[in-house]
């Protein structure tokens, strides 16, 4: 039989051990989100319908994390081989701007 002394030691223990395990786990994530890969992308400032020929009031830049960046999606150092095209599909407020878009290839 376990003394009282002995079972309250490991119960503390294991409280103390599975603190230690959420604040490192916590941590951990924290600095991984913190030192995730980022990228400026382009996005549009408003809801712009089909056929609007986009300028700079139309578009924004927006940092967001590399892997959540839509494929073929215009960096906002490329604002200028989209400003002035026409728009050929629509555009929520807040989207990425792509290709797609605005019929034109990302290089």
């Amino acid at each position: 039989m376990i003394s009282p002394k002995t079972a309250v030691t490991i119960i503390v223990s294991a409280v103390i051990s599975s603190l230690v395990t959420v604040f490192t786990m916590k941590a951990l994530a924290n600095w991984e989100i913190e030192n995730a890969p980022k990228i400026e992308v382009l996005i549009a400032t408003e809801n712009i319908p089909v056929g609007t020929i986009l300028t700079d009031h139309h578009l924004d830049r927006k940092t967001v994390f590399r892997d959540s960046v839509y494929s073929k999606v215009f960096r906002h150092d490329q604002k200028d081989r989209i400003v002035g095209r026409t728009l050929g599909l629509p555009l929520r407020k807040g989207e990425q701007v792509t290709w797609m878009h605005v019929g034109a290839y990302v290089f």
